[in-house]
């Protein structure tokens, strides 16, 4: 869970940064006159649908990929463990 939550507070950070330059240099608009609560709700939305949507895409990573490799013609290869070699080799 904690990969989905860093994954959906960095998106709303980039939203907020992205917002704020939107506000400042292409609309020149002032953030008290629109609103902090419109933005802050903005933010939680997109906070929102974006730990929603990473958590089914962890959920159903597995059935994601085996689509992909029956519409594809390249299968992508389905690792479910990598093994590494962390000792000396035996022979």
């Amino acid at each position: 869970m904690q990969k989905q939550a860093i994954i959906s507070i960095l998106a709303t950070f980039l939203f907020c940064i992205v917002k704020f330059l939107e506000m400042k240099y292409v609309k020149r608009e002032d953030i008290l006159k629109k609103g902090l609560k419109e933005y802050v709700r903005d933010a939680a939305i997109v906070f929102i649908s974006t730990l929603f949507s990473v958590v089914l895409f962890f959920m159903f990573e597995r059935n994601i990929y085996e689509l992909f490799n029956v519409v594809t013609e390249n299968p992508m290869p389905i690792l479910e463990k990598v093994d590494v070699f962390t000792d000396s080799p035996n022979f």
